[in-house]
């Protein structure tokens, strides 16, 4: 009996470290995280071990201590592997994150007004890096309460603000700073100026975060066809 089966290909590095995990539990052949460790290395400062109470003595402290420090300011990245949506005493939302590096999982508390701002990253599969600070209680694994967050598996964006003319601009550039501020983001604003047709590129202080909420604010304030955004 000759049979045939179908030329399928191999499998993408995501969809057979995703098999892996839901399988078995753990990833064998690899780490979603493997093609981002220059990243993590530039930017991040605490890792999810370091969020453990220790099982033995260690340079870091005593037993059943974090590396972590109380109110320590810290950057995490990694994977969000569980979302869980609370409602406040207010009816505000709020989330609790579960967010996994190479070295294990950490929780993230994500109060209403950080909830609010960055809400569409909370998916399971995203890759998040989130500055914040320490929150720990005796005998407990030390959490996250956070204060900005980044999502850093899609590409980076450039937005684009056209001026009339240099004047216009300087007039409106305080509150154009504003606007792009509010949302914490790697994407580059470059801002054009038709008369002499100049360029002008914001430092990285003034990167944002492109999304719906910051388009529509831009648009209200400098005409559709005087926002754009690209690739960077």
């Amino acid at each position: 009996l000759d049979i045939r089966f179908p030329d399928v290909g191999e499998y993408e590095k995501s969809e057979l470290l995703a098999f892996e995990k839901e399988i078995t539990g753990f990833y064998i052949s690899g780490h979603p995280l493997d093609d981002d460790m220059a990243f993590l290395k530039k930017n991040v400062t605490r890792y999810a071990v370091d969020f453990r109470i220790s099982e033995g003595e260690s340079d870091a402290g005593e037993t059943g201590e974090p590396v972590v420090s109380d109110k320590e300011d810290a950057t995490i990245a990694g994977i969000v592997t569980k979302v869980t949506v609370k409602t406040t005493k207010n009816q505000d939302l709020m989330a609790f994150l579960t967010i996994e590096d190479m070295t294990g999982e950490v929780e993230v508390i994500v109060f209403p007004r950080e909830y609010e701002r960055y809400r569409a990253f909370f998916e399971k599969g995203r890759k998040l890096m989130i500055r914040g600070h320490v929150t720990h209680e005796i005998d407990r694994d030390a959490k996250l309460i956070s204060s900005a967050i980044t999502c850093f598996d899609v590409l980076p964006k450039r937005l684009w603000i056209k001026f009339s003319t240099i004047d216009d601009y300087k007039k409106n550039e305080n509150a154009l700073f504003g606007m792009v501020d509010r949302y914490d983001g790697s994407d580059m604003v470059t801002v054009c100026i038709e008369e002499g047709k100049k360029i002008k590129n914001l430092p990285p202080s003034h990167s944002t975060m492109v999304c719906d909420a910051l388009l529509a604010g831009l648009r209200d304030a400098y005409g559709i066809e005087s926002v754009a955004v690209t690739d960077a």
